[in-house]
């Protein structure tokens, strides 16, 4: 039996001794996020490599399983910028905090994710970490309609007012409008 994303029940998952030890089954269950017993039971199963830990952090961040993430950096998972920025991406200042306490220095990274998630309070924390990717922040702001965040870089001296319009362009050219039937 091969370990799929289509898996339906998780205990037969880990009941199967092919997949016992199988990443794809711990990568599943970061994503899906599953029941954090058998994933507890099918890691401690298993002994997993400091770089698959690693990559489970990453992919628990990303997906937002918090409880999956602080387990595996129990576990001794160190992938420090993940926490940081998919913290900041899902406007989890917890998960944020960790990254930050542990080294990670991601700022520019991190606002810009958080902002196209329109995280204000997460974008703001950034900025005050030492974030100054101001214009790159506006344009994804502006394509996300968040005004708060629109004006916290005009605040913060985002001096490319260009942003704004390309970002108007951009989206309108997304809805399908020629802007070249305009030029006459």
């Amino acid at each position: 039996m091969f370990c799929t994303n289509e898996i339906d029940d998780e205990k037969k998952l880990l009941n199967n001794e092919q997949c016992q030890t199988c990443s794809e089954t711990l990568k599943y269950v970061c994503e899906k996020g599953g029941d954090i017993t058998l994933f507890k039971l099918a890691l401690l199963k298993n002994a997993v490599p400091l770089n698959e830990l690693n990559i489970l952090l990453t992919i628990s961040t990303n997906y937002n399983n918090m409880d999956i993430a602080k387990f595996l950096i129990e576990k001794g998972a160190n992938e420090w910028d993940s926490c940081l920025i998919y913290g900041c991406m899902h406007g989890n200042i917890e998960i944020m905090n960790i990254g930050i306490k542990n080294g990670s220095t991601k700022f520019n990274e991190a606002a810009m994710w958080g902002t196209v998630q329109s995280q204000v309070e997460t974008v703001t924390k950034m900025i005050n970490c030492g974030a100054n990717n101001y214009e790159n922040c506006l344009y994804h702001a502006c394509r996300e309609s968040c005004i708060p965040l629109i004006k916290l870089m005009i605040e913060k001296g985002a001096q490319d007012r260009s942003m704004l319009m390309q970002c108007q362009i951009d989206k309108l050219k997304e809805l399908g409008l020629n802007l070249n039937e305009f030029d006459n």
